[in-house]
């Protein structure tokens, strides 16, 4: 006879495996009785066999690589900018006494919310590089255009 504190056990090592297959089967199910479109959540069977397909062709390394890449190259320029704005706040008080409200404001943000926050604004300050571009650009053309023309009626 099994006894209650090895059912437990036994339920303690079991469940967690069961729920995760459990979500699984759940996940493959939905997709195909939706037919949901892979671009949008593909089936973790599809999922498995990209994968497989990567490993074996080796594009999973180079995809993996540049990953990596990012997610270093992200920690290191959020490494510089938090040393430099920290060093800035110790050595001025007159910085710090700026800074320091700002920190506190977006310290208990989720990180992830601001994701979307600096991409519009990147793109917004990119159209708008591009438009005072040829705004440039355009007044260059006019006034190289009038003194053309001053020079034509001068003479």
């Amino acid at each position: 006879m099994i006894q209650i504190s090895d059912k437990r056990l036994l339920a303690e090592r079991i469940l967690p495996t069961l729920s995760i297959v459990g979500f699984v089967a759940a996940w493959q199910i939905f997709v195909d009785v939706r037919e949901i479109p892979p671009i949008y959540l593909p089936a973790p069977t599809e999922i498995v066999k990209t994968l497989w397909e990567m490993i074996l062709d080796g594009s999973i390394f180079v995809h993996l690589g540049v990953s990596l890449l990012r997610i270093f190259a992200g920690f290191l320029l959020a490494a510089v900018c938090g040393i430099v704005v920290g060093l800035l706040m110790g050595m001025s008080r007159i910085f710090e006494r700026i800074a320091d409200p700002w920190i506190a404001a977006l310290y208990p943000l989720p990180k992830i919310s601001l994701i979307s926050v600096l991409i519009s604004r990147s793109f917004a300050s990119a159209c708008a590089l591009r438009h005072n571009a040829r705004r440039i650009v355009g007044a260059v053309q006019f006034e190289s255009v009038e003194t053309r023309l001053g020079a034509i009626t001068a003479r």
